[in-house]
């Protein structure tokens, strides 16, 4: 699902030859921050900072405590998995933690990953953990949130869905979009 926002905006480039596996410092600064904000929200933030590679504590030390979804969460979970079947216009979760580790799809079928999923009594709440300063859509005009969030309200059973971008910027800087 994540690159259905390139997609939106240029469909041809579904078409042309990708470049996968290339890991960047902002590709591997993104990662470990991926999983500093899972473990927050799992193990509080002391067992979080404890187990960040030393050369990415201060960034992770830099970012305030509000960092955590501060709403009226019955269900709180991180790092979700889903499928989405076009076909059957159903989903499911297929993981967690499963980093992009995905089975095996049919070319009806869309695999995805939220960053962080609380399911309140009348919505999905779906938040999506960006660091760095490229371009990233409104969650409102963002496909790879919508397209999560429609699989998270066929899952959970909810009508209503609130997506919600969490920019961490490289001073530390928390922004949500």
């Amino acid at each position: 699902m994540s690159k259905l926002p390139r997609v939106s905006e240029c469909p041809a480039s579904a078409a042309l030859p990708q470049v996968e596996g290339t890991d960047s410092e902002y590709v591997r600064v993104g990662r470990e921050f991926h999983e500093f904000a899972r473990r927050c929200q799992e193990f509080g933030r002391a067992d979080a900072l404890a187990r960040v590679p030393e050369d990415m504590r201060y960034f992770c030390e830099s970012v305030p405590e509000t960092l955590a979804y501060d709403g009226a969460g019955t269900e709180i979970f991180c790092e979700v998995a889903v499928m989405l079947d076009l076909k059957l216009d159903k989903a499911a979760v297929i993981g967690y933690n499963i980093g992009r580790q995905y089975p095996r799809a049919e070319s009806y079928q869309i695999m995805g990953s939220a960053d962080l999923v609380i399911v309140e009594a009348d919505r999905v709440v779906v938040v999506d953990y960006k660091t760095g300063n490229g371009y990233v859509p409104s969650p409102e005009k963002n496909w790879q949130m919508r397209a999560l969030a429609y699989a998270l309200c066929k899952i959970h059973d909810k009508g209503r869905a609130l997506c919600r971008i969490v920019r961490v910027s490289e001073d530390g800087t928390v922004q949500w979009i």
